[in-house]
């Protein structure tokens, strides 16, 4: 017997025979997302509210904000079938889409296609044995519509013990994480058995607007990451000025969340001046106006060009390949472990 769960909101028959279900049950398998649209069949979960959706659209970042990042479906089983339909759609203006499975902490299957616009029907026959936890990593930078899903009969939900909300441009959204694992706000998530809503933009800058005081999601923990882009568009009175409006609507917007504030890496040419001086000049702007702790962005990451995915040859680019996001991702985990407390205890995570 499979249990089968169509994440759209219609009920369709399931040719195995099984269960009926809507997306809310399906839901609980399916992580990282706060909504779904339905179009041609397939469920397409979105990690923004329509409102912040509509601001993104105004403001450009279509279909950027349409990108799975920080999406898996989830679940602990003994073993089975696991298939499922997907469509790989453009999310972030990537020309490549990509998912990866992983099997009690272990990848045991990724697919990497070098185009978007096209689907694929996905089985896998899941080993046998103890209870542990498989995990099927969304593409971050393209858009993937769902349906069809059959799990195991025995497939559990998993209980996250606290919530992650991931803010921040293209380095945060996951650029470009070969494998979707691999990006730093993924790792993150997964080191702290954390429900992660990754609301990053490629290209974003700091804008208030983008904060939705609606949302249905209540983080426990905050991460911001802007900065490289505002320096590179904007004079020190525009910085100063998005800044400090964004930090207080945040605040304000989730006043219980541990806000952690990560000034930029280290990347090529920073130190050109432009509008609002040195990238180094622009640091200093979000730490003076920051809430939360600030995390000093340069301790995160090596200045060499092999731990980045662009760049000149031999030179430092923008951002970090796999083994970058790698070093990124445990860095700041050192970082922030002193002040999270509790939160850091993981020893129920699977």
């Amino acid at each position: 017997m499979l249990i089968y769960y169509n994440l759209c909101d219609k009920i369709h028959r399931n040719f195995f025979g099984g269960v009926f279900m809507k997306v809310a049950d399906a839901a609980p398998f399916l992580h990282g997302c706060i909504r779904f649209e339905e179009k041609d069949g397939y469920a397409f979960p979105r990690r923004f509210t329509e409102k912040q959706d509509g601001i993104l659209a105004d403001r450009g970042f279509i279909p950027h904000s349409k990108a799975s990042a920080g999406m898996r479906i989830e679940f602990l089983s003994h073993g089975g079938k696991m298939s499922f339909d997907l469509f790989f759609a453009p999310g972030a203006g990537s020309d490549f889409s990509c998912i990866a499975l992983y099997d009690n902490g272990f990848c045991v299957k990724r697919m990497f296609e070098s185009k978007t616009d096209f689907e694929r029907h996905f089985e896998f026959e899941l080993k046998q044995g103890e209870k542990r936890k498989i995990t099927l990593y969304l593409g971050n930078l393209n858009a993937t519509g769902i349906k069809n899903v059959v799990l195991p009969e025995d497939a559990e939900p998993i209980k996250k013990k606290i919530k992650y909300l991931a803010l921040g441009d293209s380095i945060t959204h996951g650029y470009f994480a070969i494998n979707p694992a691999l990006s730093y706000a993924n790792i993150l998530a997964d080191n702290l058995n954390a429900e992660i809503v990754n609301q990053a933009i490629g290209g974003d800058v700091f804008c208030p607007d983008n904060i939705d005081p609606e949302i249905n999601f209540q983080p426990d923990i905050i991460t911001v990451a802007y900065g490289t882009n505002d320096w590179w568009l904007y004079d020190r009175n525009t910085v100063d000025k998005n800044t400090r409006e964004y930090f207080a609507k945040l605040k304000n917007t989730f006043p219980e969340a541990k806000i952690f504030v990560l000034t930029p890496i280290y990347r090529g040419h920073e130190e050109d001046v432009r509008g609002a001086g040195t990238l180094d000049d622009v640091r200093g702007i979000i730490a003076e106006n920051a809430c939360g702790k600030v995390i000093d962005g340069l301790k995160l990451f090596d200045r060499t060009h092999g731990f980045y995915a662009d760049g000149e040859p031999e030179e430092p680019g923008l951002h970090p390949n796999d083994l970058g996001f790698v070093l990124y991702a445990q860095r700041l985990l050192g970082e922030m472990r002193p002040f999270l407390g509790e939160m850091f205890d993981t020893s129920d995570k699977i």
